[in-house]
């Protein structure tokens, strides 16, 4: 009788204080924005990149310009606004071949395009190690950052905002450094073969 007794006062406990959490986990959430509100590609509230986003979904390129400009020699601002400018166009870039047609000679188009470039070469390529990249993807990607380096090369403001390229930068290193998995395991010596077709084509 006795341990039935036992049993049950401490299942009458459990539950008390099961309770009692719970609604100490309700109070704590209250002021806490829904999960279907949250945004888990930002760690912190940015009205004017969220503006960006939604203009570019829409097709207009005038915001992300007028955001990446104000930004100015704020070069961590800046390399963050490109970050997400970029990742638009490396998925359609309609938008940005609107925006180099209208100012041709614009070095902050150039940087997006430069980093759209980067981030759809790794896409092509993966993450994975090298061993597990085949021949097309590697060559995919050395072409995919070459054609970042023309477009820079050709257009004569996108030399300014020298601090800030860093994609650029990037872009010229990974092209000419060796890579393992090349034809001739360094991309010298044997003209790079025709990656995949999905590249972003270059304004007309």
């Amino acid at each position: 009788m006795i341990p039935l007794t036992i049993l049950v006062v401490s299942l009458v406990v459990w539950l008390v204080k099961r309770r009692r959490t719970s609604k100490l986990a309700a109070a704590a959430g209250a002021d806490l924005v829904p999960r279907e509100k949250q945004n888990t590609n930002r760690s912190f509230p940015d009205p004017e990149a969220d503006a960006v986003e939604a203009a570019l979904a829409r097709g207009e390129w005038q915001p992300a310009a007028q955001a990446i400009a104000a930004a100015g020699t704020d070069w961590e601002r800046r390399s963050y606004l490109v970050d997400i400018v970029a990742d638009h166009a490396a998925r359609d870039d309609a938008w940005l071949r609107a925006w180099q047609a209208a100012r041709p000679d614009d070095p902050d188009a150039a940087v997006v395009r430069a980093a759209a470039q980067v981030a759809l070469a790794w896409e092509i390529r993966t993450g994975a190690w090298a061993k597990h990249v085949t021949g097309e993807q590697a060559a995919g990607f050395l072409r995919v950052l070459a054609g970042g380096l023309h477009q820079r090369q050709r257009r004569p403001g996108a030399g300014r905002h020298q601090r800030g390229d860093g994609h650029l930068r990037t872009a010229t290193a990974l092209t000419t450094a060796p890579h393992p998995g090349t034809a001739d395991h360094g991309g010298r010596g044997k003209p790079v073969p025709p990656g995949p077709a999905r590249l972003l084509r270059s304004p007309a």
